[in-house]
């Protein structure tokens, strides 16, 4: 699975990356750059490199997730 927020390599994006089993379980990592200081953890400078895991279920159509470190994030997938 490969999915991104916003254009990656720009400042608050993100790259999400991982193996989605059968039952539809999925281990990510999400890897990207800070956005609005205001928004970030430790409120460190826009563009700054980040990354988390994230522990997600996906059915056919849709996919939920938590991220795993740092502060509570809630992700809603949608398949296009």
């Amino acid at each position: 699975m490969l999915g991104y927020y916003n254009r990656p390599g720009a400042p608050n994006s993100a790259t999400l990356s991982g193996q989605i089993d059968p039952g539809g379980n999925a281990a990510l990592i999400v890897q990207g750059l800070t956005g609005d200081t205001s928004h970030t953890v430790g409120h460190v400078h826009e563009g700054s490199p980040f990354n988390y895991s994230v522990t997600a279920h996906f059915d056919s159509r849709h996919g939920t997730g938590k991220r795993n470190e740092a502060r509570d994030c809630a992700l809603d997938f949608v398949r296009r």
